[in-house]
């Protein structure tokens, strides 16, 4: 690490955010090249790889203006939006925060180490995984976690009706950050995702400036997370640590109201029998209950 300038950033040290504190999935540990700042949380910039010029306009825009309002830009590195966006922050004598599906001394093409060296002049080059770890394509869901953990709000400029954006966007609201998108002509493939994204409650994005007013009056407060709806058992308020990612999961979800089997493995992206394995020995533990026709609510 020394001999590639990494650093290493814990949950001890003072740039380490403090809202992570709250969210159960935040990384204790993470590694970065570059300059790491306080209040380096900011706004969020994603879309799709194959952009229009429309998109690319936008994104520029974006991140050139929230670099003069000194916000820092966070994004994936990923051709297209991203690429420009940061591109454009730096530019702008911004500060841009690039988030890596690998280590951040992982090797990358060469027009992507050279947006890396510009990000890294003033920015930073963030990554959860330890140094020597290749990208690869099952890492994108982490990193799209991180991108979406370091950004107060999240701007999603263009994104088809799959993409893997709408991942972020998932991972995001998961952890209670705005999100903002981009109107699309509403017969372009680009635009669906954004679109759809409008029509689901997304804050309509037509300047920047209302997202600027938005990011200063919410910075450095706290992320609140909801209360529970129902009464939760001892077990899950008092010893959460001893629960797996996926039981955390499944007893976040069954907050509100139960869910059949199937709901869960839907929501949450896993294997039928994965699923009633673990709701199973949960059940063992006393923190849910396994009713008639697959359906699981938690234990009052």
């Amino acid at each position: 690490m020394q001999q590639k300038q990494i650093q290493l950033l814990t949950i001890q040290d003072p740039l380490y955010p403090g809202e992570f504190t709250v969210i159960p999935k935040a990384p204790l540990v993470f590694y970065y090249r570059g300059c790491l700042k306080e209040n380096s949380v900011g706004v969020g910039i994603v879309g799709t790889t194959r952009c229009t010029e429309y998109g690319k306009r936008v994104a520029v825009h974006a991140a050139e203006t929230f670099a003069q309002h000194h916000i820092p830009v966070i994004s994936g590195l990923d051709k297209g939006i991203q690429a420009y966006a940061h591109t454009a922050c730096v530019n702008a004598n911004g500060y841009s925060v690039a988030v890596v599906g690998g280590g951040v001394d992982a090797k990358q093409t060469k027009e992507v180490q050279v947006l890396i060296e510009k990000i890294l002049d003033k920015g930073a080059l963030l990554s959860s995984h330890p140094p020597g770890t290749p990208v690869h394509p099952h890492h994108v869901y982490q990193r799209n976690f991180l991108l979406s953990l370091w950004s107060s709000k999240l701007l999603v400029i263009e994104a088809g009706e799959k993409s893997s954006v709408l991942n972020t966007v998932e991972q995001a609201r998961k952890i209670n950050r705005e999100i903002w998108a981009v109107p699309h002509q509403i017969y372009s493939s680009e635009g669906i995702g954004t679109n759809q994204l409008l029509a689901q409650g997304a804050s309509l994005f037509l300047d920047p400036r209302p997202m600027i007013s938005s990011h200063f009056m919410s910075s450095c407060t706290p992320i609140s997370i909801p209360a529970p709806a129902m009464p939760v058992p001892n077990l899950v308020t008092e010893s959460c640590s001893s629960f797996t990612f996926l039981e955390r999961d499944i007893i976040e979800n069954l907050r509100f109201a139960p869910l059949s089997i199937d709901e869960l493995a839907k929501q949450l992206r896993k294997q039928h029998a994965e699923i009633i394995e673990t709701v199973s020995l949960l059940e063992l533990e006393g923190v849910v209950r396994i009713k008639l026709n697959q359906w699981v609510e938690l234990v009052s």
